[in-house]
């Protein structure tokens, strides 16, 4: 395996030093291959009672799943925040707990309006025109609630 990573900054050798290590996260390849995984790596030195470090304990668990989930969710955000379409996410319950810039500049109402309000809670009117009838029927309509996670998530 390879790693960019230098051999003295290692937890392996950091513990060896006596330091105690946590969490380091570690890119690492098989054989030259352009794909790897990501590992986080904990240690801690084992000593006798008079502080002289015998050897070190290393931890290893494979992170890659989360750090790819968590690209997603970047990417996501990503476009989410950038596209010129209004975004109004909501909660189970129906509480708005996200909009994009799009939303407010399509209907005139800014995050800290309709944060943690439910859709059908507003009066006030949508901005621009060609928006009105929709956001109205958006903001006073009951939400159905909807829970679109894969089964074996519930």
């Amino acid at each position: 395996m390879v790693s960019p990573f230098p051999a003295d900054e290692l937890p392996l050798a950091r513990s060896l030093r006596g330091e105690s290590v946590d969490d380091c996260e570690i890119f690492i390849r098989r054989n030259g291959r352009s794909a790897g995984g990501w590992i986080s790596v904990s240690s801690r030195p084992i000593t006798e009672d008079n502080g002289r470090t015998l050897g070190s304990v290393v931890t290893f668990r494979d992170i890659t799943p989360l750090k790819q989930q968590l690209e997603r969710q970047g990417l996501l955000s990503k476009i989410a925040e950038e596209t010129a379409d209004a975004v109004l996410v909501t909660d189970s319950e129906g509480n708005i707990e996200y909009v994009n810039a799009a939303f407010e500049r399509m209907t005139g109402f800014t995050r800290s309006e309709v944060l943690a309000r439910t859709p059908g809670c507003s009066s006030r009117p949508a901005r621009p025109e060609f928006l009105r009838g929709p956001l109205e029927r958006l903001l006073r309509a009951r939400c159905s609630r909807h829970d679109h996670r894969p089964p074996e998530e519930r």
